[in-house]
C-alpha cells in the first residue's frame, strides 16, 4: 500500500521493464563514477595532511580504497558477463561512500570543513540510479553509523555548539531524500510514456500490417478486373495496359468476346470497356469492382448494344453507391462481320480514332451525350455508330494520362497524347 501510495505509476510498469531501465542508467553511468572515485580524492591528500597529520595514515588508507572500487567498476564494465551486474557495481560505490564518509568525518572529530563534504556525499546519493528504497536504506545506515560513532567517539558534539553542524546533516539527509523521491518519480513517469509509446508502436506496426494485407488483397481483386490476356481474331488485334498512380485505384478495361455470352461461335462482335471510378485508392477500387459486376450482368442478360448496357449498369450501381460516387465509362462494340463499330460514352473520355498514315489529321474523337453512372435516375445515354476502317486503331484511355503532372505542374494534355 506505502509503495503505490508514494509511487502509484509502479502498477501500470512491468517490473522486468524497470530492471531494464535501471541497468541500462546504471551502465551509461558506471565508467564516469569509477572514473571520478578513482581520482576525486586525490586533491585532498595535502589537505589531510596539513590538517591532521596525525591520522595521515588512516585516511589515505579509507580515501585509496574509493580509487580501488572505482578501478573496479572501469574493469567490471569492460566486461560484458559483468555489464549486467551494473546496478551491483553502483551499489558498492554507494555503500563505500555512505560507510567511508561518516568514519572520516568521525576520525577528524567533524571538523565542519569535513562534515561539509560529508553532506555532498549524501546528496549526491539523490542521483544514483538505485531504487528509492535502496538509496534511502543507505543514506539510514550512513547517518545512524554517523550518529553512533559520535556518540561514542564525540559526546560533545551534541552540546549546544555543535548543534548547527548536526543540524545541516540531518537537512541534507532530508533534501537528499526528497530529491530522489523526485528522480524516482520522474524516472517512472518517463519509463510510461515510453510504455505508452512503445504501445502506440505496436498497435500502429500491427495496423500498418493489417493495412499492408488488406491493400495486398485489394490489389489481387484489382488484378482480377483487369484481362488475363487479350483476344485477338482474323480481324481485330488488342493490347493494354495498366499503371495506378497508387497501390489500387479506380480504373479498369474489359475486353470481351460476345461469342461467350451470345452462345453463337460465329459471332466475332468484340466489346470493350473502360471505366473510371471517383475518388482514390481503395473505395474507388471497390467502386470499380461493383462496376464491373454490374456491367458483366448485363452481358449474361444479352444486353448487347451499348448504351442499354450502361442504362443497366446505371440501375445497379444506384443501389449501391453513395451519393457523392459515381463512374465515368465507356463502351464500344466492334463489329467486324457488319463492319461497323458502336460506342456509347458515360461522361468518359472519348477514344481516339487513328486513321492509317494520318497521324496528325487523321485523329477524331469518338464522342456521345451520356451522364454519369451512379449519380441519376433518369440518366440517359446514346449510342453512335460509324464505319470501321481497314488498319484504323482505336485508342481508349483514362484522365490518369492526360492529368498526370511532370516536375513544373504541367499536364501531359491532350495535345501531347495525339502527337506523341
Amino acid at each position: 500500500m506505502i509503495l503505490q501510495r508514494l509511487f502509484p505509476e509502479r502498477k501500470e510498469i512491468d517490473p522486468e521493464h524497470y530492471r531494464r531501465h535501471l541497468l541500462g542508467l546504471n551502465l551509461m553511468l558506471l565508467p564516469w563514477a569509477g572514473g571520478l572515485a578513482l581520482v576525486a580524492w586525490l586533491p585532498y591528500i595535502v589537505v589531510d595532511v596539513q590538517l591532521y597529520a596525525e591520522h595521515g595514515p588512516w585516511l589515505l588508507l579509507l580515501r585509496s580504497g574509493l580509487s580501488l572500487v572505482g578501478i573496479l567498476l572501469i574493469v567490471f564494465y569492460f566486461i560484458k558477463p559483468l555489464q549486467k551486474l551494473a546496478p551491483v557495481w553502483m551499489a558498492v560505490l554507494a555503500i563505500y561512500l555512505v560507510v567511508v564518509t561518516p568514519l572520516i568525518t568521525n576520525l577528524v572529530e567533524n571538523d565542519p570543513r569535513y562534515v561539509s563534504g560529508y553532506q555532498l556525499v549524501l546528496i549526491l546519493m539523490a542521483f544514483v540510479p538505485l531504487t528509492f528504497w535502496a538509496v534511502l536504506s543507505l543514506l539510514l545506515t550512513s547517518i545512524g553509523i554517523y550518529f553512533v560513532l559520535a556518540f561514542f567517539m564525540h559526546p560533545e558534539l551534541f552540546g549546544p555548539s555543535y548543534e548547527y553542524v548536526l543540524l545541516n546533516v540531518i537537512v541534507a539527509l532530508v533534501v537528499t531524500v526528497a530529491m530522489h523521491y523526485a528522480n524516482e518519480r520522474i524516472r517512472l513517469g518517463l519509463i510510461l510514456r515510453e510504455n505508452h509509446l512503445s504501445a502506440t508502436r505496436r498497435s500502429l506496426r500491427s495496423r500498418n500490417l493489417q493495412m499492408l494485407r488488406e491493400m495486398h488483397m485489394a490489389r489481387r481483386v484489382q488484378r482480377k478486373l483487369l484481362p488475363a490476356e487479350f483476344p485477338d481474331n482474323e480481324h481485330l488485334e488488342t493490347a493494354g495496359y495498366y499503371r495506378s498512380i497508387e497501390q489500387v485505384g479506380g480504373d479498369f478495361f474489359e475486353i470481351e468476346q460476345l461469342s461467350e455470352y451470345s452462345g453463337d461461335p460465329d459471332d466475332h462482335r468484340m466489346l470493350i470497356v473502360v471505366a473510371d471510378a471517383s475518388g482514390h485508392g481503395v473505395p474507388a477500387a471497390l467502386i470499380a469492382s461493383m462496376a464491373k459486376a454490374s456491367f458483366r450482368n448485363a452481358l449474361r442478360k444479352r444486353i448487347f448494344k451499348p448504351h442499354l448496357i450502361l442504362q443497366d449498369a446505371n440501375r445497379d450501381l444506384l443501389d449501391y453507391l453513395l451519393d457523392d460516387h459515381y463512374l465515368t465509362a465507356y463502351i464500344m462494340l466492334i463489329d467486324p462481320d457488319g463492319g461497323m463499330m458502336y460506342f456509347s460514352n458515360a461522361s468518359h473520355r472519348p477514344a481516339i480514332l487513328v486513321r492509317p498514315g494520318r497521324v496528325d489529321a487523321g485523329l477524331e474523337q469518338l464522342d456521345s451525350h451520356g451522364a454519369l453512372l451512379g449519380m441519376f435516375e433518369d440518366a440517359t445515354f446514346e449510342t453512335r455508330g460509324m464505319p470501321l476502317e481497314s488498319e484504323a486503331r482505336l485508342f481508349f484511355y483514362t484522365d490518369g494520362i492526360v492529368e498526370s503532372l511532370n516536375a513544373h505542374g504541367e499536364e501531359y494534355g491532350l495535345d501531347r497524347l495525339y502527337f506523341k
